[in-house]
């Protein structure tokens, strides 16, 4: 017998509203003060430890309040609120109907009063015997009898009930758990926080010493004072809770009783600590119990009015512990959670979890949970559902529960397996088959977990083992059967051994062992057998050919056990190993029947191969919902989840694989000899195969091609690509980008454009060519042409490291250097850039007009419809052949030098050149710098104009004109050449030759050399006029606004010049003639020579033999000589 601590008349003096109420503090002068304590929930699993302590201990921490032995609800005749209804609440009664767990194996630590072990619904005893496997009582006894005795008991063993009792009108939420009773209320209901903390520590101690682990801890008790979502300063317990946190125990605690005296969320201590599940009571309509402490991050559950059991001097006191009683309060809810929490663990299990944590079991419980609002609050919190918190745990049924829905095996034949679960009481796994021969077909059913039982449904049939867990059936081949499984207990996995064994004899012709072979003309009269041998691992294919309109023809298959295992009108089939013979057995009549066997397609885990044959082979694959492939005309098909690796062994002969991709992205990679198509889904291997194509069913799909070791082709379309070489073929069509490699042989690639526009970008080891929806990237190629036929199509060129040459004409463009030959043909627009090395551009012209336009570092031709552009090069040369054409110069900053010929010009300067031929205009432009224009005649006559900003030389069929150049140098070597000159706003000089003549100013320099004539034109500033003679007769003859020098062949004549000096070399007989101005003049002779001076001019003649002065014009004219003259001076007219 259990021992009684106290045994005391119950006193009913006063009447409390919650359950039985459990006083708790931190000091023992506000312990008397009265604070009210509640439990908490937490989901720790704690380890136990058993700890003796004997002590005679001071005032009380936390007491019980005898005075109130009688709850409200009982005392006012309410309705008690029996735990079959709130299992309905929290849909427990479901889940034990649907699942059967009860808690089976794991033990729940119940830290109270104690337990009155001796209640028949919580096992009539105490120990490893009975449902109360341990305990110890940390109260002045401190001994390992946690027996829950009065006068101030019940609680603990109230809050036991609701966790395991076994009743079957009142039980508990696990009744299959164990309990550990951890008494810490002593029989007047004194308790301390450290026997509290010695419990826990128990716990975490003794967590493994049961046969079946603690993993669940219940606290329904707390400081009625304490309402708040943090811990209080005197909280002594948190080490502990952190402790069997981290053993994964569970630790459900009452949230407390105190909402009424603070009405605002908050938890009472220790439900308030991080480490524990605080738990909330709701009434039986699902709706917080007005005396519930809350706060969003508890649990409810049922509290109010819970039916439980108790010892017997707390019930009727008849001497036999059997008694009920109703209490209320967040002690009766956290139970409630506690036992909850070992329920889905035990899910969780079943399932196959590990490392099941606390936190594991609380976030699914508050994912699962019904989401209900408290209008106290007005607040949403989350109430406990356990049927939903279950079903979203176990696995879903995963064969059909009825000979309806019944999961098709197939042909049974030989032997096969089957895994499945019984995930619910209630469900039947059902099966049907075909029997492949006439015999027996025997199910097995082993590797059974849990609590499985074997239970068969079946049409007749023998059941047979030790636990019934074989079923065989009579069977006749050709014939359906179905088989039921079930359990006769609880749930659990299952594996399935399936064997058939059947008998029979007859007559057969063998056509031996093949792997692709035919027999044609077979005469079969009524039926005819057929023996043949795989010849490898894979399916054996049989199919038959005939005129049906001579006689109808049907197939079935055996094996060499004469089971049957296909039959078919056309074809039958069958996955075997090499070696393996089968009889082919033909029924019908028709006298000409060709056979076709086929043995090249394997498959194995996923995996299916593809062998060919020494002859032509032509493979097909095609994904669609599944996968379907054919060889040499002989279709299979696949589902997705069947297979997912193919691969095509090409043989001897010229072998085609032909692949059609899905709807996804997919990357085909082709090298000589292998080819991988590939996606998130599946992948294509084909080995062997001279000619591949690969077909795009739609996504972003990309092709990768690799070169042979000899000559290779690439074609690039905008839906398709072709790589071509000796012995193979690869294509890509519908393909939106492909990356083409070339290692080795001599490879060209040649690509075709759309209506639309595209775009060609070309480097010496790479081009790449795309438009709108597709793109292609070769690599590495020694020639590239690209064709424009429509669409504003643009090219791109880059240079290499060495001396590269760009050659663009209106319709086509070649970028060329060692090693490598870009070539667009047709492009509206193309781009050139050179970087290193000594590069040179040659542009041609169109028979239309043509601009060329160049600068140091660019040149650009463009005419009607195109338009060529190159930049960075060294050298341009541009000719024009037809049509007005113009070039344009343009200098550097630093010295540049223009050249320009009759048919061609120049300009250069550091680290350019360019030159154009042909052309009929030709325009240099000058900046900053010291530039320099030279020009050169043509044979005919030619004219030259500068200016102090510009200069021009033109004649037949060309025209130059030069800007800001600083000087200009002009050559006249054939023809009548003329020059003209212009000053500047400055003080300018005009220097005359009879071979030369030149004007030069600040910052200008026309020089003419060989011109038959040059004038020159003075029109602002004090210009001056130099002329000299030429060996030969020389005339000079000067007025006021005009100077001239001319002779043989040459012409020298300026114009407005305010001075003007003329020199004879002394060699001929050269004449000066001056006229006088209108106005004053005064001349005069002199040894050195002679001048005339007026108010608006002078000049100056030196050297000359003659020298003649007129006076015609006008005004008063004074003339003065010396008498001693070396040549000869005249004064004609009236001379003073």
């Amino acid at each position: 017998m259990p021992k009684r601590k106290t045994d005391t008349n119950r006193v009913i003096s006063q009447i409390e509203s919650l359950e039985e109420r459990l006083a708790m503090t931190a000091d023992p002068v506000s312990g008397f003060m009265g604070g009210a304590i509640e439990h908490h929930a937490i989901e720790e699993p704690p380890a136990l430890d058993q700890h003796i302590q004997q002590q005679v201990e001071a005032t009380a921490d936390f007491w019980r309040d005898a005075q109130a032995p009688v709850d409200l609800d009982e005392y006012l005749r309410e309705i008690e609120q029996q735990l079959n209804s709130a299992h309905n609440t929290t849909g427990l009664n479901d889940v034990r109907d649907d699942y059967g767990f009860t808690g089976r194996g794991q033990t729940v630590a119940v830290i109270d009063s104690g337990i009155a072990y001796d209640h028949y619904a919580l096992g009539g005893g105490l120990g490893s015997d009975y449902r109360v496997v341990g305990g110890w009582d940390f109260t002045g006894e401190n001994d390992a009898d946690p027996y829950d005795d009065g006068p101030s008991g019940s609680h603990g063993t109230h809050v036991a009930g609701i966790i395991g009792s076994t009743d079957s009108t009142h039980e508990g939420v696990a009744p299959g758990a164990d309990l550990v009773g951890l008494r810490v209320f002593d029989d007047d209901g004194n308790g301390y926080f450290h026997w509290v903390e010695d419990a826990l520590q128990w716990v975490h101690d003794h967590r493994n010493d049961f046969e079946n682990p603690i993993t669940a801890v219940n606290l329904s008790l707390g400081v009625s004072s304490w309402n708040s979502s943090a811990i209080p300063n005197w909280a002594n317990l948190e080490s502990e809770f952190a402790q069997l946190e981290a053993d994964g125990i569970f630790v459900a605690v009452s949230a407390g009783n105190s909402y009424a005296d603070f009405n605002t969320p908050g938890l009472s201590y220790p439900a308030a600590s991080p480490y524990v599940i605080p738990v909330m009571s709701v009434d039986d309509s699902g709706s917080l119990s007005y005396y519930s402490q809350r706060h969003e991050r508890a649990i409810a559950a049922p509290g109010r009015s819970i039916y439980s059991t108790v010892p017997d001097y707390n019930g009727n006191n008849n001497g036999t512990t059997d008694d009920f009683r109703s209490k209320s309060g967040t002690s009766m809810a956290s139970p409630y959670v506690a036992g909850a929490s070992v329920l889905v663990r035990e899910a969780m299990e079943f399932t196959g979890m590990t490392g099941i944590t606390q936190d594991t079991i609380f976030d699914h419980m508050i994912a699962t949970a019904d989401s209900f609002f408290d209008s106290a609050t007005s607040s949403s919190y989350s109430r406990l559902n356990i049927q939903s918190a279950i079903d979203a745990l176990m696995p879903v049924d995963d064969y059909g529960n009825s000979v309806g829905a019944a999961h098709d095996l197939g042909t049974i034949s030989d032997t096969a397996s089957v895994s499945g679960v019984i995930s619910k009481l209630n469900d039947s796994d059902f099966f049907s088959f075909t029997a492949g021969a006439t015999g027996t077909v025997s199910f097995t059913a082993s590797n059974m977990s849990h609590e499985l039982a074997a239970q068969w449904t079946a049409s007749g049939g023998t059941v047979s083992g030790a636990n019934g867990e074989t079923l065989t059936l009579d069977v006749v081949a050709g014939q359906s059967y179905a088989v039921g499984f079930s359990t006769a207990d609880g749930l659990g996995y299952f594996d399935f051994a399936i064997t058939s064994e059947s008998t029979s004899t007859f007559t057969f012709s063998d056509w031996g062992t093949f792997s692709s072979g035919s027999q044609a003309d077979v005469n079969v009269a009524g039926e005819g057998w057929y023996r043949v041998e795989a010849s490898q691992d894979g399916y054996m294919t049989v199919q038959a050919a005939f005129n049906a309109a001579a006689g109808n023809v049907t197939l079935e298959l055996y094996n060499e056990n004469m089971d049957l295992v296909d039959t078919g009108d056309l074809r039958v089939d069958v996955l075997t190993n090499a070696g393996q013979a089968f009889y082919i057995h033909a029924v019908g009549t028709n006298a000409d029947v060709d056979f076709l066997m086929t043995n090249l397609v394997d498959i194995d885990n996923g995996f299916v191969t593809v062998n060919g044959t020494d002859a032509d082979d032509a493979f097909e694959f095609f994904v669609n919902e599944g996968y379907y492939l054919t060889v040499n005309g002989v279709g299979y098909g696949f589902d997705a989840n069947e297979a997912s690796n193919f691969v095509f062994e090409g043989g001897a002969g010229t072998d085609v694989a032909t692949l059609y991709d899905g709807a996804a992205n997919d990357v085909a990679t082709f090298r000589v000899g292998n080819t991988i198509l590939s996606s998130n889904d599946y992948l294509v291997t084909v080995n062997s195969a001279e000619d591949v194509y690969v077909n795009s069913g739609g996504g972003y799909d990309h092709a990768v091609f690799h070169d042979s070791a000899g000559d290779d082709k690439y074609i690039g379309w905008s839906d398709r690509a072709s790589y071509r070489g000796e012995g193979f073929r690869h294509d890509a069509v519908g393909y939106s980008n492909a990356v083409v490699h070339s290692d080795s042989g001599y490879d060209s690639a040649t690509f075709y454009d759309t209506a639309g526009d595209e775009w060609y970008i070309g480097w010496h080891d790479r081009v790449r060519f795309g438009g709108s929806g597709f793109h292609h990237d070769v690599r590495n190629f020694e020639s590239t042409l690209a064709t424009s036929t429509g669409g504003a199509d643009a090219s791109t060129f880059y240079d290499t490291d060495g001396d590269d040459v760009y050659v663009a004409w209106a319709d086509r463009a070649i970028m060329a250097g060692e090693g490598y030959h870009n070539d667009t043909r047709g492009f509206s627009g193309t781009y050139a850039y050179a970087t290193t090395g000594y590069d040179l551009v040659k542009f041609y012209d169109t028979a239309g007009d043509d601009t060329y336009v160049s600068w140091s570092d660019r040149a650009l031709i463009t005419g009607d419809g195109y338009f060529n552009d190159a930049r960075g090069f060294d050298q341009t040369r541009v000719t024009a052949s037809g049509g007005n054409d113009k070039a344009v110069f343009h200098d550097t900053l630093g010295d540049d030098n223009f050249i320009g010929r009759s048919d061609s010009a120049t300009m250069m300067g550091a680290g350019y050149r360019n030159d154009a031929f042909n052309f009929d205009t030709y325009d240099a432009i000058a900046t900053t710098g010291y530039d320099q224009a030279t020009f050169y005649d043509s044979a005919g006559d030619d004219l030259y104009i500068g200016y102090y900003n510009q200069a021009k030389m033109w004649g037949e069929g060309y025209y130059h004109t030069v800007n800001s150049f600083d000087r200009t140098i002009a050559f006249s070597t054939e023809g009548y050449d003329q020059a003209t000159l212009y000053d500047a706003a400055g003080n300018d000089s005009y220097v005359g030759w009879s071979d030369r003549a030149l004007m030069a100013g600040s910052g200008f320099f026309n020089d003419t050399h060989g011109f038959s004539r040059t004038i020159a034109f003075s029109n602002s500033g004090n210009d001056t006029s130099v002329f000299h003679g030429s060996d030969g007769n020389d005339s000079y003859v000067s007025w006021a606004n005009r100077a001239l020098m001319a002779g043989s062949g040459y012409f020298n004549d300026a114009h407005g010049f305010e001075q003007s000096r003329a020199y004879s070399t002394g060699n001929g007989n050269d004449t000066a003639t001056l006229y006088d101005s209108a106005g004053d003049d005064q001349v005069a002779a002199a040894a050195w020579g002679a001048y005339l001076e007026s108010s608006v001019s002078r000049t100056e003649v030196r050297g000359f033999d003659q020298v003649n002065a007129y006076c015609q014009n006008g005004g008063i004219d004074e003339a003065t000589s010396e008498e001693a003259l070396d040549y000869v001076f005249n004064l004609v007219g009236e001379w003073h």
